[in-house]
């Protein structure tokens, strides 16, 4: 009789199971494309030729090279995208500071050599800066008007001015107190510009908010603006001149439409 002979075979033990040895295999793949990516960005790099020097005269005159340039760096397209879009964002969250403008010989004039009638119209290209100055701060709009010109001035704001600016930040003051009350007390802005009205050139403005206001921006007139140079100040006029105000005969010439990009040749 034919034996039969039983062989029991064991199943061999893998050390490691099949999932993890195709998971190596498939990490290998993408370092190995990771890196030929890098080798042909690398081979594509510009050549900056040589490194610029940065040197710096010392107190004894001698010229000491303190490093080189920085290599060149490539900045991923969607790297770029990113930091823009977060700079927008923050941009957009950020707070503006708060500015209060006194229309009247800022924004406004009155060309008519008699104050009692009402002519007012808008400097040239004021309209275009206060669009600016808009977008870049928390803008509210003062106006002191009298019983001979609140009407024309409404008129006149209500048809050009409100489609920039939301009509609740138009405040229509009764008198030079009534202004300050708000600027001192209710606004309290980061920056005000004054021009006065037409008896009064907002001299007593200024000085009443030179504590309150870290910045003033004071329109004057030209005659005016050179009675505080140094030989014609006078010494009740001492007090005006600060470091928190900044005197101008021109809106369109001063630091704030210089920041907001309006330039007088």
């Amino acid at each position: 009789m034919t034996a039969l002979v039983h062989t029991n075979v064991k199943p061999t033990h893998r050390l490691l199971p099949v999932w993890l040895l195709r998971l190596v295999g498939v990490s290998s793949l993408a370092i190995a494309l990771v890196r030929l990516v890098y080798y042909v960005n690398h081979l594509r790099k510009p050549t900056t030729g040589k490194s610029t020097t940065l040197k710096r005269i010392t107190s004894s005159r001698l010229i000491d090279k303190v490093g080189q340039s920085p290599p060149y760096v490539r900045t991923p397209w969607w790297g770029a995208r990113l930091v823009d879009h977060a700079t927008t964002v923050a941009s957009a969250f950020k707070p503006k500071k708060k500015l209060t403008i006194s229309l009247k010989n800022t924004i406004l004039w009155n060309p008519s050599q008699d104050v009692t009638i009402s002519n007012h119209a808008f400097h040239e290209n004021a309209l275009a800066l206060l669009t600016q100055l808009n977008q870049r701060y928390d803008l509210h709009l003062l106006i002191h008007t009298t019983t001979t010109d609140h009407d024309q001035i409404q008129r006149l704001l209500h048809t050009i001015v409100t489609q920039r600016i939301d009509v609740s930040r138009i405040v229509y003051c009764q008198n030079e107190q009534h202004k300050l009350d708000l600027i001192q007390n209710v606004l309290r802005p980061a920056i005000h510009i004054e021009g006065g009205w037409e008896l009064d050139d907002g001299e007593d403005i200024i000085r009443a908010l030179q504590s309150h206001v870290p910045r003033l921006v004071w329109v004057i007139t030209r005659r005016r603006r050179t009675s505080f140079t140094t030989e014609n100040i006078k010494p009740k006029d001492k007090d005006l001149v600060h470091p928190a105000v900044e005197l101008t005969d021109s809106l369109l010439d001063s630091s704030l439409a210089r920041e907001a990009g309006f330039m007088i040749d």
